[in-house]
């Protein structure tokens, strides 16, 4: 399956270290670039991750 929405990014994963430590800051990477598509108010736990947003 493909999803193309937004800009296209490249995920930074670090090899060789922990692999469950990987995938979470995969997981947290991606929805950032999902949260930045979305409008402030729907951007729920992630909205302090998108980059120039205001700190809640």
């Amino acid at each position: 399956m493909t999803v193309r929405v937004g800009e296209t990014f490249t995920l930074s994963i670090a090899k060789g270290g922990d692999r469950r430590e990987s995938m979470r800051a995969a997981t947290t990477e991606m929805m950032r670039h999902v949260a930045e598509l979305l409008p402030e108010n729907q951007r729920g736990v992630y909205a302090g991750t998108v980059k120039g947003a205001e700190p809640s």
